[in-house]
C-alpha cells in the first residue's frame, strides 16, 4: 500500500479537491479506499491503481469521464464524449471498477454489486473467454492496442 501512495505522491499533480467531496479527502484516503475495495473483490490493488491512474491521467480526468462521476475505471465511456457511468462516491466507483476486472477474469462478484455494467450476459462473455492477464484486456476492456503495455509501464514504476 505504501508503494501505491509514494507513487501517487511522486507524481506531484495536485489531487482533486471533488474528491474530498466524495469521501477521500486526501491521496492517502484514496488509496486505502482503493486497497480496501480491491482486497473485497479479490483484485490485486496494485492492477486496480495502475488501471484507475491510466483511466483518469492520475485522476486529473481529461477525457470524457469527470471527476464528480467517480468512474475511476472509465466504464461506459466509450469516446467522441460519451462521459460513462456516475457513482455516488470515491469507494463506490473503486468497488465498481474491482467488481467489473473480478467479472472480466469470468468470477462473480464478491460484494454486493455496484458495478452498473455487471449482468449475466457479461459474466457469461467473460467466463468464455476470461481475461486472465492484463493483457486480455486489450479489445474488451479498452480498444486500444497499448493498453496492457500502459498498465504495466505504471506498475513498473511503483
Amino acid at each position: 500500500m505504501a508503494d501505491l501512495k509514494a507513487g501517487l505522491a511522486a507524481r506531484g499533480i495536485s489531487y482533486p479537491k471533488e474528491l474530498a467531496e466524495k469521501g477521500a479527502a486526501t491521496p492517502e484516503e484514496f488509496v486505502d479506499q482503493l486497497w480496501d475495495a480491491a482486497t473485497a473483490e479479490g483484485v490485486r490493488p496494485e492492477v486496480l491503481y495502475a488501471q484507475a491512474m491510466l483511466e483518469t491521467g492520475y485522476l486529473q480526468f481529461n477525457g470524457d469521464v469527470s471527476v464528480g462521476q467517480c468512474n475511476f475505471g472509465g466504464m461506459g465511456a466509450t469516446g467522441n464524449g460519451v462521459p460513462g457511468d456516475s457513482y455516488q462516491n470515491v469507494h463506490e466507483g473503486l468497488l465498481a471498477q474491482a467488481q467489473h476486472l473480478r467479472v472480466y477474469t469470468g468470477n462473480t462478484p464478491l460484494t454486493s454489486i455496484v458495478d452498473k455494467r455487471f449482468g449475466n450476459w457479461l459474466l457469461n462473455r467473460q467466463k468464455a473467454n476470461p481475461a486472465t492477464t492484463i493483457g486480455k484486456l486489450v479489445g474488451s476492456w479498452a480498444m486500444s492496442p497499448t493498453y496492457a503495455d500502459q498498465i504495466v509501464s505504471i506498475l513498473k514504476r511503483l
